[in-house]
């Protein structure tokens, strides 16, 4: 029974202490951005992407997001004429119309990717959260840690409460 009493103490100690530290959020944030994508096939389409992206970067207005949809959809024909290509040439032409469809089509997710970062830059500014994430913790984060915390804190109360319940009821028996 003693070792129970010991163990139970021990737990109840463990709870305690455990449960007094505020929780720490740590967000990272990549050291360098991501390289800008380059089109080893350039074309209208591909340089009026980049542009409207850019141009997006600078001025996040919603005419500027409905420039970049458009500079998509344009390079997206683009990208279904090459599939066209590619399944009704053959030899050189075909293995030429193939190798570009590959670079467009990895150009246009290399500028996809860049122009999400972005625009969920913008959607964060907009709502008034800080975009350096590293730097300064978001409220909505803060009040979540803040939770977290109490949350913890109360059922650390109700372990130790439980556990001198317990270690009362042990030391009642023993006697």
């Amino acid at each position: 029974m003693n070792s129970r009493f010991i163990l139970t103490l021990g737990i109840a100690a463990l709870a305690t202490v455990g449960c007094d530290r505020k929780p720490q959020i740590i967000v990272t944030v990549p050291a360098t951005p991501l390289p800008m994508p380059v089109a080893r096939t350039a074309t209208f389409e591909t340089r009026a992407l980049q542009k409207e992206i850019d141009a997006f970067d600078r001025d996040p207005s919603q005419t500027q997001f409905a420039r970049v949809r458009k500079a998509f959809v344009e390079i997206d024909g683009e990208i279904e004429e090459l599939v066209e290509h590619v399944a009704e040439k053959s030899g050189g032409a075909r293995e030429e119309a193939a190798r570009k469809l590959s670079d467009l089509l990895a150009y246009r997710t290399a500028e996809h990717n860049r122009f999400l970062r972005l625009e969920s830059r913008t959607q964060l500014q907009d709502r008034g959260y800080a975009t350096d994430i590293a730097a300064t913790p978001t409220p909505r984060v803060e009040r979540g840690a803040e939770r977290l915390g109490e949350k913890i804190d109360d059922a650390a109360r109700k372990v130790e409460g439980g556990l001198r319940d317990a270690a009362d009821a042990i030391r009642d028996k023993t006697r």
